[in-house]
């Protein structure tokens, strides 16, 4: 979307953490370091270049990102090898509240939806979003 104003809608998931936290924690053999961007610092940069179009961010609470208390979060497979520490409440939370005060400057507000799962997408919370915004934009 931050590439292509002709798309007005949109749904991300898995999406928010602070790029520094996976440069530090997040480390597997033989996969590239595609978070590596040595000019940004966090995907709300890129983020903020939607507003004010409607956009749903969504994490599940069974999610590797999901902010926790205590130790790190232990290796599940090959693919994730774990953290040394669990991601802390700004690192998530915080990007949301800076995109929130981002689009209230435009007089909309972005949609934040939690969920029951893991590190997915919410298929039906996005469809109701989707149509949600859909008819919002059709209304105007």
């Amino acid at each position: 979307m931050a590439a292509r104003g002709d798309i007005d809608i949109g749904v991300f998931a898995g999406s928010f953490t602070v790029l520094d936290f996976n440069r530090e924690h997040y480390r597997i053999k033989g996969h590239p370091n595609n978070w590596d961007i040595s000019w940004l610092n966090s995907y709300s940069t890129v983020f903020a270049l939607i507003t004010p179009r409607a956009a749903q961010w969504q994490l599940g609470r069974k999610d590797n990102y999901w902010p926790k208390p205590g130790p790190g979060v232990g290796a599940t497979d090959r693919r994730f090898p774990g953290f040394a520490r669990a991601p802390m409440a700004d690192e998530t939370w915080g990007q949301f509240l800076i995109l929130e005060r981002i689009w209230q400057k435009f007089g909309v507000k972005p949609d934040f939806h939690v969920h029951d799962g893991g590190h997915e997408v919410d298929y039906n919370a996005a469809r109701s979003f989707l149509v949600r915004a859909s008819s919002q934009r059709t209304a105007k």
